[in-house]
């Protein structure tokens, strides 16, 4: 399992909506860079979907892609169908058993 090996740092997007704070800091730590109070506010201000969309909104206009919906966790149930959405799940816990995210309930 890679999550508690010394030279990865595991973040899931739900701890950044959650608490971006900790991970902005988490992540600072595990690079050896020391951070500041006005540092992290800054950080959390451009991670912001809404920020984070704009920018990358940008260079999709150029390629003619959109990567980005709607930066909530369960969207998917929007984007994927009723069959889609079971293959995905099932899929998805058959190539991450053992690795982490079984506490994650994706059903």
């Amino acid at each position: 399992e890679q999550r508690h090996r010394d030279n990865y740092l595991f973040v899931t997007y739900e701890d950044i909506l959650r608490d971006p704070e900790t991970v902005i800091v988490n992540i600072a730590d595990f690079l050896g860079y020391t951070t500041n109070k006005e540092e992290i506010d800054d950080i959390k201000e451009k991670i912001k979907f809404t920020n984070m969309k704009q920018m990358l909104e940008k260079s999709a206009k150029q390629q003619g892609t959109n990567l980005m919906r709607e930066g909530k966790t369960g969207s998917s149930k929007k984007a994927f169908n009723e069959r889609q959405h079971f293959l995905f799940n099932k899929l998805f816990k058959e190539r991450m058993a053992g690795k982490g995210f079984d506490i994650y309930n994706y059903d």
